[in-house]
């Protein structure tokens, strides 16, 4: 085929939207207009400024054409080759608005239409503007040549439009006046094809190959129709003709290759797809074969420049025309799904699918990259609607499956592999029943399936044996099964996974661990032996050692959201929050499950990024709307930003969603917000849902009593707190809630009573403790409390942290600081850089005169470095070291952070008068003593004042 002839075939190909040229993107214009030395000779200035902008786009500089043909029109507002010839470059750099914005600047000026008319077209065909350019642009009077440009350009929004007659109207007047008879008529051809009219398009086709056979064109569309009409065998001949009669056509090579991909004839399609990429380099269909013959191929490197040249010629494409045209859409949707950009994909799938509903592999990629997103429930309504239109197509059936597994419907998705499996029996699928036998709790059906494919000599149901055997706790199985395997073959890095797995279910991590760097030894890249070292690591707090192996497996596969949530784990870990966000946006990019998306909202809440929280919420909720767990995150994200009726909205929506699903514990949440917000109707309309459910429910009960204390029924709470100790004696909760109302009347002996009661007759109940500890401090002593509080953590040999903390908290205010030193690094051991811990050690350090009071300090500072006791703690240890400008820079902090409290004021008070400022000095501790007249150093701070007011 000669160049015109491609090029004729090309502009009735784009006048039928069947594909589009790539048009040539480039980033928006940067730059500055530049100011003339003179204003005199405007008209010299824009001619000159004109001028360069055309030796600009000679060179292909169309950034600096664009900003020297800005200052052109600045200097001449009449210079209207100046506004065209802009117009057209905004075009080639894809900016259709802002060339749609200076065409009609230039009508403003006077420029005729017939210079406007087609590049006007083109704008707003470039932005999905077909009505506009339908109702706006007239042919009337334009010259001949582009009048019949621009009624291409409607005929492809009539298409856009799915307005199919107007579309042949339009092209029924342009193309017999342009093109010989066998052009026009194959066009006809693929109108029809576009709109599926099979039987419409063979007449055509008929037509044509009654006068002549030697035309690439009509060989095919003819392979089309074979193709659609699934005579695989016949589109296979009909292209290959086409192809001899011209050999590097390119839609011919296309469907051939695909063919001979489908059908695993891998060095065929390699032949198409060299061809392809030789002479078409920036096709994007090319590209997404060689990624897929890569991938069926195995061919790692292949795959991953085949996707990274993809992305690049994807940037070139006009975006807002690929959001109409089918053929584009799907294509970069497969790139993008095939780059595991599953949420982009999904974008463009569902657009596609717009346009293309019955399209049976749209239909496929769009189930597959749902069930990639975590959505089983979208995947399986996709696939059910694909279904409708192909009842017995395998991969659909499958699909369903594999969204029922995942849904947890088991038994469901048996089923449905076993459907599938009658259709087309095969190994995948066998295999992929048995996952689900196993998952159903048919362990043995499961084992068996796997033992038959194994049998046959396939190493990936070998492997899926072992972890079938792993998962049902059959170690000392799947050990033999993998020495067995490795026996065989010593150099399968598989078997050393199952066997490392298998010792890491019989906790013997130093085994494991051996086993997986084995497996580093015979492949060097393996990934799941990278993963599982790197988590050895990280459970033993080896964070470095565990990054060195994440980056390894991230060169590996730059996608994989196991690696980047471990990545995340460790930077969070040493606090760099910023770098744990990144890492987790980039999961949360190709998939937003749930657990990720709390723990990035967690993230951004700490680092105060709350409308970029509130956005993942809002899109976790969309994907999931009856997930209460989700809605509690939203109404709690909704009262940290201190939008409470937003908060009760989420929280009523809550109660009706909990009272639906019969859930008793959310019942109770919500019941517990609405009393904490004094939603007093509210909580006893929850309460009674709850209760109605089940009424014997000892939490809803518990709920109710509590109901009764907060809104001052003292007695009726006593009584039913006695109703839920005589029913459950063994439950701590009715002795707890009986002394909390014996407290609120005031009988405070009797309260110490059920409390005692309630821990002699059930069983290591903290909250039991901490009440009978804070009611006899106060009642009675703090010496009292103590031995008390020691006594049960004795008895009950309860290392709780809640009781450890307050017994040691105990022990510091009765002075006893070498106990309560003991007791908190016997936290510290129990609870790694807890910096409440570590400061309350460096407070006790301080107060013992121990060297370790700095270190711990600062340890703690470096772990909460905006709490002001934190901040206090580590300044007035400076302070009393000497270290005066750096104390006193952290205790006017911890001041300014914490209001009005005493201690800390008084600190800051000492280390003013220690730095010679007296006048503040005085100020502050005179402070400090109104604020309050008890607080550790109160003597030293009267001793100081004192000698200060003396000195006056």
């Amino acid at each position: 085929m000669n160049l015109a002839k491609m090029a004729s075939s090309a502009l009735i190909l784009s006048s039928l939207g069947l594909f589009s040229e790539p048009s040539y993107a480039s980033p928006p214009p940067i730059g500055v207009e530049t100011s003339a030395n003179s204003t005199k000779d405007k008209l010299y200035q824009s001619s000159q400024h004109y001028e360069r902008a055309q030796l600009y786009i000679e060179d292909n500089d169309v950034l600096a054409a664009v900003i020297e043909l800005r200052n052109a029109i600045k200097y001449d507002s009449q210079n209207l080759s100046a506004y065209i010839l802009l117009a057209d470059t905004y075009l080639k750099i894809n900016e259709p608005m802002a060339a749609e914005s200076i065409l009609q600047d230039a009508l403003k000026h006077g420029a005729s239409w017939q210079l406007v008319a087609l590049n006007l077209s083109q704008a707003y065909l470039d932005q999905a503007k077909y009505q506009t350019l339908l109702d706006s642009i007239s042919t009337a009077n334009l010259p001949f040549e582009i009048k019949q440009k621009v009624k291409v350009m409607r005929s492809k929004a009539f298409l856009s439009l799915k307005k199919y007659a107007e579309a042949e109207s339009v092209l029924r007047e342009v193309l017999p006046r342009s093109l010989d008879e066998v052009s026009a008529q194959l066009q006809m051809a693929r109108l029809y094809l576009t709109q599926s009219n099979i039987a419409r398009a063979k007449q055509w086709l008929d037509k044509v190959n009654a006068k002549n056979t030697d035309e690439p064109q009509l060989w095919l569309l003819k392979g089309e129709v074979a193709r659609r009409t699934y005579n695989i065998n016949q589109a296979t001949e009909f292209y290959s003709r086409a192809l001899e009669l011209d050999p590097l056509q390119l839609e011919s090579l296309h469907a051939r290759a695909s063919i001979w991909l489908d059908q695993s004839q891998l060095d065929k399609a390699l032949l198409d797809i060299k061809a392809v990429r030789q002479h078409y380099p920036d096709d994007l269909r090319g590209l997404v074969l060689e990624a897929t013959w890569a991938a069926k191929s195995n061919n790692k490197t292949t795959l991953d420049r085949a996707l990274t040249d993809a992305n690049a010629v994807i940037d070139k494409y006009n975006h807002l025309k690929l959001q109409d045209e089918p053929y584009y859409l799907v294509l970069v949707a497969t790139i993008r799904y095939m780059r595991g950009e599953f949420t982009s994909a999904e974008g463009l799938l569902k657009r596609y699918l717009e346009l293309e509903p019955n399209s049976l592999g749209g239909l496929r990629l769009m189930a597959e990259n749902s069930l990639l997103m975590r959505q089983p429930t979208q995947a399986l309504q996709v696939a059910t609607q694909g279904l409708q239109h192909y009842p017995n197509n395998v991969e659909l059936i499958a699909l369903q499956a594999e969204a029922h597994l995942m849904l947890g419907d088991f038994s469901k998705a048996v089923e449905l592999f076993e459907r599938a499996l009658a259709l087309e029996p095969n190994s995948a699928l066998q295999e992929r029943r048995a996952i689900a036998n196993f998952a159903d709790g048919k362990i043995d059906n499961a084992i068996e399936d796997l033992q038959a494919i194994a049998a046959k000599g396939g190493n990936g149901a070998i492997a899926r044996l072992g972890d079938v055997l792993i998962r049902s706790g059959r170690y000392e199985q799947a050990l033999q099964l993998a020495d067995e395997q490795l026996k065989l073959n010593p150099t399968n890095p598989v078997f050393y996974h199952i066997k490392g797995t298998a010792y890491l279910g019989m906790n013997e991590p130093q085994q494991a661990n051996k086993v997986f760097t084995d497996a580093l030894v015979v492949s060097p890249n393996y990934l799941p032996a990278l993963l599982n070292l790197s988590k050895l690591a990280l459970k033993n707090e080896e964070l470095e050692q565990a990054r060195g192996f994440l980056e390894q497996a991230l060169k590996l596969d730059r996608s994989n959201r196991a690696v980047m949530q471990h990545l995340a784990i460790i930077e969070e870990k040493t606090g760099n929050i910023h770098q744990a966000i990144e890492w987790l946006q980039k999961v949360v990019s190709n998939g937003l499950d749930i657990r990720t998306g709390l723990w990035l909202v967690k993230l951004l809440g700490q680092e105060k990024r709350d409308k970029e929280a509130e956005e993942l919420i809002r899109r976790l909720i969309s994907k999931n709307p009856e997930n209460l767990g989700l809605l509690a995150v939203q109404a709690q994200h909704s009262l940290d930003n201190a939008n409470v009726a937003k908060a009760k909205l989420v929280y009523d929506r809550l109660a009706i969603l909990a009272k639906e699903k019969q859930s008793i514990p959310w019942l109770i949440k919500v019941a517990k917000y609405f009393l904490a917000s004094d939603e007093l109707e509210r909580a006893q309309s929850v309460l009674e849902s709850a209760r109605v459910i089940d009424p014997q429910n000892i939490v809803v009960r518990a709920t109710l009593c509590e109901f009764q204390l907060y809104t001052g029924e003292f007695d009726a709470a006593l009584a039913s707190a006695k109703r839920i100790v005589t029913e459950d004696p063994q439950s701590p909760v009715g002795y707890q809630l009986a002394g909390n109302a014996l407290v609120q009347l005031g009988q405070l002996e009797k309260a110490i009573d059920w409390y005692q009661k309630g821990l002699e007759n059930t069983v290591g109940n903290t909250a039991l403790a901490v009440s009978l500890y804070k009611i006899v401090s106060q009642h009675r002593d703090v010496a009292s409390a103590v031995a008390m509080l020691e006594q049960w953590v004795t008895s009950s040999r309860q290392n709780d942290l809640r009781a450890l903390k307050v017994l040691a908290a105990g022990h510091t205010q009765l002075g006893h600081y070498e106990k309560a030193i003991s007791l908190n690094l016997q936290l510290e051991q129990i609870v790694k850089d807890d910096p409440l811990v570590l400061n309350n050690l460096a407070v006790l350090f301080s107060l013992t005169n121990d060297g370790r009071a700095r270190s711990y300090a600062e340890r703690a500072h470096a772990l909460a470095p905006n709490s002001y006791g934190v901040i206090d703690t580590l300044g007035w240890i400076l302070v009393n070291e000497g270290e005066l400008t750096l104390g006193l820079s952290m205790l006017r902090n911890a001041v300014a952070m914490s209001g009005d409290n005493a201690e800390i004021r008084y600190h800051y008070g000492v280390a003013l008068y220690k730095s010679g400022k007296k006048e503040a000095a005085k100020r502050e501790l005179t402070k400090a003593l109104q604020g309050s007249p008890q607080f550790n150093g109160v003597e030293e701070a009267r001793k100081i004042l004192n000698s200060l007011s003396l000195a006056h």
